[in-house]
């Protein structure tokens, strides 16, 4: 027999009939512990009287080459390295509390998540996600448990990127109170970024939708709306006169998705300064050119960079020197290369006037001057060919 489930003692194994290790009961439990953890997990529902006898009731997903019951799967990784404790995604998360707010400002809560467009997916998920169950790709899934996310959160603004069942996530939004606004990307693209708010909170004010198609920058988009706060609106007297609100009342968010490419951070760096751009001209259309500076404004989404990266202190800081980046390198997703890596291609070009031996010590000296003197020239160097 092989090795009992842990996930389905404590309730909450998802894998169903594709669990490679016994679900048999032990005393004191029932087949709606079972049952309830699959249905949470939006899985298949298993029959009452499937639990009963010995208890088990399927093996792994993708058997073990040695046929053997207690190998481990491939498809799994090995139980001890997981948690014994059903949580859910929220829980398990790191959170990070700020220093408390004043209790005269205006507090509200607000997400960011990329959904992972269902069409992306599904055409890469031989070489992105070869090792994640083709039940966990499913969008019905996936949707279900972002959605129960969203609902025990609360956000009162959410940003979502890579929508492309827009009707589908708009209806469901509405039905827990939320309004929203969608922008497709161009080039024949499926998806799209969403950003919503509950609707018992803020209200529309303006709306603006930038494609950097348009600027020669990809096919990416950004969506700018700006939003009102319905219970703390001030009096008529208290407005600008170009007839919107006061600053203080009103929220600008910036929703986007950056080109993926990790070696354009040149375009990444364009595109959120266009963004940033119309984000500025939405609230002096709106509000005033005296507001501009004043408003909340929120530039959320998927960036598409690593923290402490040119691109981070471009948003941090709000300015960069571009002459002195490389554009490979402003977003951090790209491996450095190793320094002592020798380009052969280069020492061709030359016509042969370098030597292996040559060469590399050259780079090591660059190298050693990049770095004050950090690397050392060695007395030989090993010559291979």
């Amino acid at each position: 027999m092989s090795k009992p489930c842990s996930f389905f003692q404590a309730g909450c194994c998802t894998y169903g009939v594709s669990c490679r290790f016994s679900h048999a009961l032990t005393p004191g439990q029932s087949g709606m512990v079972y049952e309830s953890a699959v249905q949470a997990a939006g899985g298949p529902t298993v029959p009452r009287g499937g639990l009963s006898g010995r208890g088990s009731i399927g093996r792994g997903f993708m058997p073990a080459r040695g046929g053997g019951r207690g190998q481990q799967s491939p498809r799994q990784p090995h139980q001890a390295k997981r948690s014994s404790v059903a949580q859910p995604a929220h829980m398990s998360r790191t959170w990070w509390t700020s220093a408390s707010p004043s209790a005269a400002g205006l507090l509200f809560r607000v997400m960011s998540y990329n959904v992972l467009a269902d069409e992306l997916a599904q055409s890469h998920k031989h070489e992105l996600y070869r090792s994640t169950h083709p039940d966990h790709l499913a969008w019905d899934r996936r949707w279900a448990m972002i959605r129960q996310e969203v609902a025990h959160l609360q956000p009162d603004v959410v940003c979502f990127q890579e929508v492309d069942h827009w009707s589908e996530v708009q209806s469901d939004m509405q039905q827990l109170g939320y309004e929203g606004h969608y922008a497709q990307r161009s080039g024949g693209r499926s998806d799209g970024c969403a950003t919503l708010w509950r609707s018992s909170c803020f209200q529309s004010v303006a709306l603006s939708a930038v494609n950097f198609s348009e600027f020669d920058m990809r096919d990416n988009v950004g969506l700018i709306t700006l939003l009102m706060h319905k219970q703390q609106q001030p009096p008529i007297s208290s407005q600008s006169s170009t007839g919107g609100s006061l600053p203080s009342h009103c929220v600008a968010v910036a929703n986007t998705h950056t080109l993926f490419n990790p070696k354009r951070g040149d375009v990444k760096v364009g595109q959120l300064r266009l963004l940033i751009k119309h984000l500025q001209q939405l609230v002096s259309s709106t509000l005033g050119a005296a507001a501009a500076d004043s408003v909340c404004c929120l530039v959320m989404g998927d960036m598409n960079h690593q923290p402490h990266t040119p691109m981070y202190n471009f948003m941090s800081q709000g300015w960069l020197d571009c002459l002195k980046q490389h554009r490979k390198d402003m977003a951090g997703q790209t491996i450095e290369r190793n320094p002592l890596r020798v380009d052969f291609r280069r020492s061709r070009s030359l016509g042969g006037q370098l030597s292996f031996q040559q060469l590399q010590q050259q780079q090591l000296m660059q190298l050693r001057q990049q770095r004050g003197g950090a690397y050392h020239q060695q007395q030989q160097w090993p010559v291979q060919h």
